[in-house]
């Protein structure tokens, strides 16, 4: 039976490829949302909480269908669910119709998020799970930033179908990625149906707001670069999250250490969930804003909040409960 871990001086290979498999699934995940904010206007918003509303509600099935199903056959047809949904979007023609379909892509996307977490735990040696988890959450919120950015270029020339086959494509290549993954075997645990095990880690609370207030205010920029010229601004969006990014490695780590032994999972979705309610939030903030022109500003604003609110209370909060 072939073993597949992390060592210490590299990524082992199932590692790399469910990390490649995270990365395409991301990019083709998010690259719709500038061109549906272009053509949808304000109709975007539900569209954008619709979203949001599929991942929390398939979230609690996330441990039950780990537990019961084989996890790599729960992120392939978690993906190909969502792949079908980026598919009607080159084809519906009203607010409602993608609302509906955003529905079907949040429930198929949280799914194949939780699903690929745990696959890149399952497979990553347990001293270097801290390492396996930082370094999947890059990867996985890199293909979200090269997806939306890919989709700013994109929707400015060729208009919303052509971003939704670019996205068919990206999560193509998330299914070619996935399918050499080996997968050690876990013996079932009983799961309940529901749950809020790899869902929702009550302890980070006050962690998962502060990251989402992060990800609102960055959400803010990309409505207002989708609406420049494209190759600019893409580009410009594109530096706009370098900080956001570099963000990533401490707040996946303080995560993993406000969670308990055996919750390490959980607190990775809390992030994951955090991050996505928090950015499509932001973008829908932006295409609604009264004065288009002091969206940066406001940008600005929630991001200095956002700071503030770490350093007064979280970072203490932080402190005090952390278990590990």
């Amino acid at each position: 039976m072939r073993k597949s871990n992390i060592d210490s001086g590299s990524l082992a290979t199932d590692f790399k490829w469910i990390g490649a498999a995270g990365f395409w699934g991301y990019a083709a995940a998010y690259s719709v949302f500038p061109a549906l904010g272009l053509v949808l206007g304000e109709q975007a918003v539900p569209v954008y909480l619709s979203f949001v509303a599929g991942m929390w509600l398939s979230g609690p099935f996330n441990a039950w269908l780990g537990d019961a199903y084989r996890r790599k056959n729960v992120f392939i047809y978690s993906l190909l669910a969502m792949l079908l949904a980026l598919a009607g979007y080159g084809y519906a023609a009203e607010g409602v119709w993608c609302a509906l379909l955003a529905l079907v892509q949040g429930a198929g996307f949280g799914l194949a998020s939780a699903a690929g977490l745990t696959i890149s735990i399952d497979v990553t040696k347990s001293g270097r799970r801290t390492v396996g988890n930082v370094v999947y959450a890059l990867l996985c919120r890199l293909g979200m930033v090269a997806g939306m950015a890919a989709g700013v270029c994109l929707s400015g020339e060729y208009g919303l179908r052509s971003v939704s086959y670019a996205a068919l494509v990206a999560g193509g290549l998330g299914l070619l990625s996935v399918a050499p993954v080996y997968v050690p075997f876990r013996a079932p645990m009983g799961m309940g149906i529901c749950s809020l095990d790899r869902f929702l880690l009550p302890r980070a609370w006050l962690l998962a707001l502060n990251v989402g207030l992060l990800a609102f205010a960055c959400g803010m920029l990309v409505p207002v670069a989708g609406s420049g010229k494209a190759g600019w601004g893409c580009w410009a969006w594109f530096c706009c999250f370098i900080p956001f990014l570099l963000s990533v490695k401490p707040f996946v780590g303080m995560f993993v250490k406000l969670s308990r032994h055996c919750q390490r999972g959980t607190g990775n979705m809390t992030f994951n969930l955090a991050v996505d309610t928090g950015l499509l939030s932001g973008m829908g903030a932006a295409i609604c804003w009264p004065d288009k022109g002091q969206v940066v500003s406001a940008a600005a604003i929630f991001l200095v909040m956002a700071l503030l609110l770490l350093a007064m209370g979280t970072w203490p909060y932080y402190k005090r409960k952390r278990v590990r």
